[in-house]
């Protein structure tokens, strides 16, 4: 029974999180997933540093992609970047080979997204937002509070395509049609306002649309591999 309520709490949180990020301008899964990986950090940079349990795991791992590993050195304070950062060193000087009978360059065992501790937070996390998000797709509230949102990135349209039934897979790609035309949209606006003879009339919601237009595409920075 208690497993029963601790799963029906984390669906309750994930259902109201979700609902709270279909209010943001981004793609809400991207935006959740940047946030748990926000998390992920700040957990272990300030609480988590001296669990050698923990350190062994990201040494093993080689660290963080490029993505994260630059994200970590934006949030972490000097302490807690040169502990995790001299295990790393002392890992790279183990993988040297102790002898070589020509050059050689460096072994290459900088993690992929599928070795990063980071990446599999994050898609951890989008996978669990997905599934609730398209749980809930036969809700019409639900659909009435998505088409008013900015709607899903492509990698996250297709993949909750994956996950749902065919009236779902319907709603959502007429949703998406539905976004990506007021997107493009706005997008003539944002031109339209930097003719020369348009250029005093005042901003709108098309403001960020450049912006949004590349999270859309690409997905929000950090949102997805």
């Amino acid at each position: 029974m208690k497993g029963d309520a601790k799963s029906a709490e984390k669906r309750h949180m994930t259902y109201y999180e979700l609902r709270e990020a279909m209010e943001t301008r981004e793609c809400p899964i991207c935006h959740l997933a940047v946030r748990a990986v926000t998390s992920y950090f700040s957990g272990l940079l300030w609480e988590s540093v001296n669990d050698a349990g923990v350190r062994e795991k990201i040494r093993a791992a080689r660290g963080y992609c490029n993505v994260h590993m630059r994200q970590m050195v934006m949030l972490a304070g000097s302490l807690s970047l040169a502990i995790i950062a001299r295990d790393l060193v002392e890992t790279m000087i183990d993988d040297l080979p102790d002898s070589s009978p020509a050059p050689r360059l460096l072994p290459h065992k900088r993690p992929s997204a599928s070795q990063c501790p980071a990446c599999r937070v994050r898609e951890m996390a989008a996978q669990r937002y997905l599934t609730t998000f398209v749980a809930h797709l036969n809700e019409p509230d639900w659909r009435d509070q998505f088409l008013a949102s900015k709607g899903l990135c492509r990698l996250h349209t297709a993949r909750a395509r994956a996950l749902a039934n065919g009236d779902e897979r319907q709603f959502l790609m007429d949703a998406a049609r539905r976004h990506l035309e007021s997107l493009k949209a706005e997008l003539d606006e944002v031109i339209r306002k930097n003719d020369y003879r348009f250029n005093g009339e005042p901003w709108g919601d098309e403001r960020d649309a450049p912006q949004r237009a590349a999270g859309i595409i690409a997905g929000s920075p950090g949102g997805v591999e």
